[in-house]
């Protein structure tokens, strides 16, 4: 029995829901509609328009491309600017989900081509973890900017907790890691 779209937003929805909000509330704050309206889209009496579609699965992190069921060879980018420490945390969320994402796909697994150390082979150790996050944030920093001294007590600790968990989690996902000859 094939599912429409809309039913399959609806069920993404409401296992992602905490249990302190319903359906209707879910979907009235996220589309700033009346109760009315909400009721008779989780009722399914009321189509969502695309707009809507976009909006919730943004809002609640569910992928349309998993109910497509899209199998094409396709490769997502994403440039991600870090300014600052909470812009490279969001940063490092974003890997970490794109992990998960994988790593519950019974067929997922990782191929890259690199010209240099891939990111996530620097989070094995924690020490070394510590300098490139403090190399990369100190290249934010504006060029007339005195620039602080490495020390390890410099990075907070749950950015690097978080970078261990990212670690823990790409090490169980098969990987295949196409290096150049450049890569040192």
């Amino acid at each position: 029995m094939d599912i429409s779209l809309h039913e399959y937003l609806l069920t993404a929805i409401e296992k992602k829901l905490p249990a302190h909000l319903s359906l209707v509330q879910a979907i009235q704050e996220v589309l700033a509609v009346s109760q009315a309206s909400a009721y008779r889209r989780a009722s399914k009496q009321a189509s969502f328009s695309l707009d809507e579609l976009v909006k919730l699965s943004r809002h609640f992190h569910i992928s349309i491309d998993d109910f497509l069921d899209i199998r094409t060879e396709n490769v997502t980018f994403q440039y991600y600017q870090f300014v600052d420490v909470a812009s490279f945390k969001r940063y490092l969320y974003h890997i970490l989900a794109r992990l998960q994402q994988i790593s519950q796909n019974p067929q997922g697994k990782i191929i890259s081509a690199d010209d240099d150390l891939p990111i996530l082979q620097h989070f094995r150790y924690p020490e070394h973890t510590a300098f490139k996050i403090y190399y990369w944030l100190l290249s934010t920093y504006p060029h007339t900017v005195q620039k602080p001294r490495f020390s390890p007590a410099w990075i907070e600790e749950d950015l690097l907790a978080l970078t261990q968990k990212i670690y823990e989690l790409y090490i169980r996902i098969p990987t295949i890691e196409i290096w150049t000859q450049d890569c040192a």
